[in-house]
């Protein structure tokens, strides 16, 4: 493998990494700009059973991974082996190692890969006590932000975090899409996930901060695909297409991928900026994946990781096209940031802070086949009244309007 400096420097034995990072930390800091590390303790380069030597390997295996009775690696990552977090000599070296990038580099906090890992003990199994509690119970890495990806290919685990960690939420990101794609069943799922999904973290006591929101991230279609794709797109990833998400619940709009017909590409615009709108107007906190505010695209491959090349880089062009998607996205933000009804800490009061409506007024449709919402919400803070309606149904409605007195209305 070729070597691949991380510096400005041509000097390979140099320490300029760790240097110029700080450094890029420094200056984010004082520009107002907090940073997260996603970090993945969760399995290592040396693979399964035929995996390389590297290093753990040749220390302990047994002690570094998870085994099976059988003596096989246990595979909960995907990528061949389970690191043994649980396991004393594992967990203070993973311990250690965030307290070096909290305290040496300043980070902000942390993203963890597949963390339900982390909660698992030697045989695999769910542990009631685990690294995860002590993480959140540790005197000094409890003050850094925590955040989990709480699953794993052994199982799905979001709201199974220790009170005090914020959490991927896979059930808005899959909520949205099926809304938006116009999917029956979805209006009382949609209501949950908006208002910060308390179904689901009703234990945490992060309250809505446990709720990271997303619709698309680093693994998976970009939102610009997610509109242009009924099918992952990853022959380029030389495993015949059998890698990457299937159910994706995408919807490409009359064509698959790249079109020039003008109404299937205003269309798909709309749509972004319809999940735009739900994301940040929900409770909780918004994560948006870069370049999705200028429709950056893959060309549909959902599992891009091992392109280093024009599929992956961000092509900065594309804001010329999609201005308004980008103007769009700067409002919502604006919009967020100037009224905390989006951003609460407590739960709305219903009746004061938000009132449910349909196409009639205090009636809205929870049915199987509803494919449309509305409410109004308050910021008492500044006496503003927001009517928001959502529709998914491939015709117009036509909705009864509440009287406002100070509002700002919205619809998609």
């Amino acid at each position: 493998m070729p070597y691949k400096k991380y510096s400005s420097s041509n000097d390979k034995n140099s320490a300029d990494e760790i240097k110029e990072f700080k450094k890029l930390i420094s200056s984010l800091h004082k520009n107002g700009i907090e940073v997260i590390l996603d970090v993945v303790y969760n399995h290592t380069a040396e693979g399964g059973s035929g995996g390389k030597v590297y290093n753990f390997k040749a220390m302990d295996e047994n002690t570094f991974y998870i085994k099976n009775k059988n003596n096989i690696f246990v595979n909960f990552s995907g990528c061949g082996n389970t690191l043994n977090c649980n396991h004393k000599v594992v967990k203070d070296m993973i311990i250690q190692s965030l307290l070096y990038w909290y305290l040496e580099t300043g980070v902000d906090g942390f993203r963890f890969d597949l963390a339900s890992v982390l909660g698992r003990d030697s045989n695999g199994q769910w542990a009631k006590h685990s690294l995860l509690h002590e993480l959140i119970e540790h005197p000094i890495l409890s003050h850094a932000k925590l955040i989990a990806e709480s699953w794993d290919l052994g199982g799905y685990f979001v709201g199974a975090m220790p009170s005090g960690w914020s959490e991927w939420n896979g059930a808005y990101r899959d909520t949205v899409r099926q809304f938006i794609r116009g999917d029956f069943n979805q209006v009382p799922e949609l209501i949950k996930r908006i208002f910060g999904t308390v179904d689901i973290f009703h234990a945490n006591k992060n309250g809505y901060q446990s709720s990271i929101n997303f619709i698309c991230c680093h693994d998976g279609f970009t939102m610009w695909d997610l509109v242009s794709y009924n099918l992952k797109h990853n022959l380029l990833n030389g495993e015949n297409n059998q890698d990457g998400e299937n159910n994706n619940h995408s919807y490409n709009h009359g064509e698959e991928g790249l079109t020039e017909n003008p109404q299937i590409l205003s269309l798909r615009k709309q749509q972004i900026k319809n999940m735009l709108l739900i994301l940040y107007i929900s409770q909780g906190i918004p994560m948006l994946l870069m370049g999705d505010e200028m429709g950056r695209t893959q060309l549909g491959n959902n599992n891009a990781y091992c392109q280093d090349n024009p599929t992956t880089w961000v092509d900065w062009d594309r804001k010329k096209d999609f201005e308004d998607v980008f103007l769009f996205t700067k409002n919502m933000i604006n919009l967020r940031k100037s009224y905390s009804v989006f951003k609460k800490e407590t739960p709305l009061i219903e009746g004061e802070e938000v009132i449910l409506h349909g196409i009639k007024l205090y009636q809205p449709d929870l049915s199987y086949h509803s494919l449309s919402i509305a409410f109004q919400l308050k910021d008492i803070e500044t006496d503003t009244d927001f009517y928001i309606a959502f529709n998914s149904y491939s015709e117009q409605l036509c909705l009864e309007l509440p009287i406002l007195e100070n509002s700002l209305v919205s619809s998609n």
